[in-house]
């Protein structure tokens, strides 16, 4: 049986299939999402390894524990079944699911993998869902609809930001993204700004946010920019302004979603 590869973050039937197997496909960058297996700890620990510091590496015997126990375990690999990505939510007693860990080898970064990867584990649980995250990945839980709820320290002494999944905004921003067609262009916003942050041409980007017209451009647009601008905020001057025009639309043409589509973004 063929897996199924990611094609804009869909999982869609593939035919490049060869006596069952998949074959390499054209996209070098294609990779597919399938469950993460007790076959996969070893991988999975490499890929700690590469990802955290030593003091956030879980050994395998523990890996192999939160696999059997999870409730949603994926694994993100490439036309080889080698390892790009894993996502992982446990049980926690007496509290909502908890995204536990999902990381994306440095190689394989800004392909959408783990905005993929958190979209089906969003889309694979009901209910309440919890995430902890480091600040730098903050971005991208706000962006496919958790929002922030606190702070806390890990165990390697470092901030992590806590974050629950708002499942009415995700269904709004997903209904949105089906009418519209707008997931492609939403993610090429994001590597083209998150590019332009990461080389310090902040003044390309605060430029950008001050020549948008927010009334011709999509609500899931705006809040895009939003998102990913966050972290920068006090070296882009226009992005105040900017908020404000942006929270002003969505109060008006969405007020009913208005607060938890603008939670913690503006």
């Amino acid at each position: 049986m063929c897996r199924a590869r990611v094609t804009n973050h869909e999982f869609v039937q593939s035919n490049e299939c060869e006596g069952g197997k998949v074959t390499a496909p054209r996209d070098p960058r294609a990779y597919f999402l399938r469950p993460l297996s007790l076959a996969d700890v070893r991988s999975l620990h490499v890929l700690q390894q590469r990802c955290f510091p030593p003091t956030l590496w879980d050994p395998p015997e523990m890996l192999a524990d939160v696999i059997r126990g999870a409730v949603v375990a994926l694994a993100a690999v490439d036309a080889y079944n080698g390892l790009l990505g894993a996502a992982v939510v446990r049980p926690t007693p007496g509290g909502p699911a908890e995204l536990y860990s999902i990381e994306v080898a440095p190689d394989a970064r800004r392909r959408g993998i783990g905005a993929a990867l958190v979209r089906a584990v969003l889309d694979s649980t009901t209910g309440p869902l919890a995430a902890f995250c480091t600040p730098g990945g903050r971005a991208l839980c706000l962006a496919v609809g958790f929002r922030e709820t606190g702070r806390t320290i890990g165990r390697d002494g470092h901030q992590l930001v806590e974050l629950l999944a708002q499942r009415e905004a995700i269904r709004e921003r997903k209904a949105i993204a089906a009418a519209l067609d707008e997931d492609a262009a939403l993610d090429a916003i994001y590597e083209s700004t998150d590019d332009a942050l990461c080389e310090g041409r902040f003044a390309d980007v605060d430029a950008a946010l001050a020549a948008l017209d927010v009334e011709t451009v999509p609500i899931l647009f705006l809040l895009g920019w939003l998102s990913i601008t966050l972290a920068a905020a006090e070296l882009l001057p226009s992005r105040e302004a900017f908020a404000a025009k942006v929270r002003a639309r969505v109060e008006r043409d969405d007020p009913e979603h208005a607060s938890e589509l603008l939670r913690g973004l503006a």
